[in-house]
């Protein structure tokens, strides 16, 4: 999970660092990274939307409260 950057542009920085040479976990990871890849806005990253990726993230890594 990436630390909070100020705009996208950073986020995915932080994470194609954190995730280079790995393969992904799952077909819905491989989703997102793809989803990712093809997103070119450079929108400020919000603390709402760094929690929507926290609660997928936690989704899908069986952690409470995202996960049932």
């Amino acid at each position: 999970m990436p630390q909070k950057h100020e705009n996208l542009k950073e986020m995915k920085e932080e994470l194609y660092r954190i995730i280079d040479g790995k393969s992904a976990p799952s077909k819905y990871a491989s989703k997102i990274i793809e989803m990712l890849d093809g997103y070119n806005g450079m929108g400020t990253i919000t603390n709402e939307l760094y929690g929507l990726l926290q609660y997928a993230y936690n989704e899908q890594c069986g952690f409470e409260p995202a996960y049932k």
